[in-house]
């Protein structure tokens, strides 16, 4: 029995989901040695105010970078798949140089449909340019903006995206609202409490998700790609039935 045409397609949003995997990994391990390098100190003059810093130089490696752009290359090349897929069903004939495009507007899409979309017939064709960013769509502008390799080069982790929670009352409550950012870790410290005299135990909580800035906003990287390759695969499953 021959392969559906869409299986290329599916089969790269499964690459796409070993890298995330891939990246998930190393980002617990990441968080991991990220809490093990905090230093927690009270202020002498003020036991309200407590100081956490790293205790060594954190790196976001390569690594990281490269495998975001490995996913975000599979999920467009599963979309391409898509557009020379359908120019097959629709003219019997493989047709060069067809490519998912995103385009920002009405205009710039006309421009290249004839080039890009070749083939189509007018209901596919009306089903990508509902795919488009002047169309409302919020997922391929972000698919085409982290495609830029200056994107997944840059990985960051500001003091804003990370979230540190420190009390000397044991609890087996979270004390971290989990936003599925990334895996919070907890750990027990002696730390000397000034007004005491003497060392107390801290709890301490953090998470660490690294991020990615899109459109001028830094985002989750695990967070956003999920949220992207669900909606490349809804887009494969709409169109499956056509063939």
């Amino acid at each position: 029995m021959a392969s559906h045409p869409l299986k290329g397609a599916f089969d790269r949003v499964n690459r796409a989901q070993q890298h995330l995997a891939d990246f998930e990994g190393r980002q617990d391990t990441f968080g991991q040695f990220y809490h093990d390098s905090l230093v927690i100190e009270f202020d002498a003059n003020n036991d309200h105010k407590p100081v956490i810093r790293p205790g060594k130089p954190i790196y976001i490696e390569t690594a990281f970078g490269i495998l975001v752009g490995e996913i975000v290359y599979n999920l467009r090349a599963a979309l391409d798949y898509l557009i020379y897929e359908l120019a097959i069903l629709d003219t019997k004939l493989v047709q060069d140089g067809t490519q998912f495009p995103i385009c920002d507007t009405k205009s710039a899409f006309d421009g290249v449909e004839k080039k890009f979309l070749v083939g189509l017939n007018t209901t596919h064709r009306a089903g990508i340019e509902r795919l488009q960013p002047y169309s409302g769509c919020d997922w391929t502008p972000i698919l085409r903006d982290i495609s830029n390799p200056d994107k997944h080069r840059h990985l960051t982790l500001p003091a804003h995206t990370y979230a540190i929670r420190m009390t000397t009352i044991p609890s087996n409550r979270g004390w971290l609202k989990d936003f599925g950012l990334a895996p919070i870790v907890r750990s027990v410290r002696r730390t000397m409490y000034p007004s005491l005299g003497r060392e107390v135990d801290v709890y301490l909580s953090s998470e660490a998700p690294i991020i990615i800035d899109v459109g001028g906003r830094p985002e989750p990287v695990v967070k956003l790609m999920k949220y992207v390759k669900a909606r490349v695969t809804e887009t494969l499953e709409a169109f499956k039935p056509e063939f």
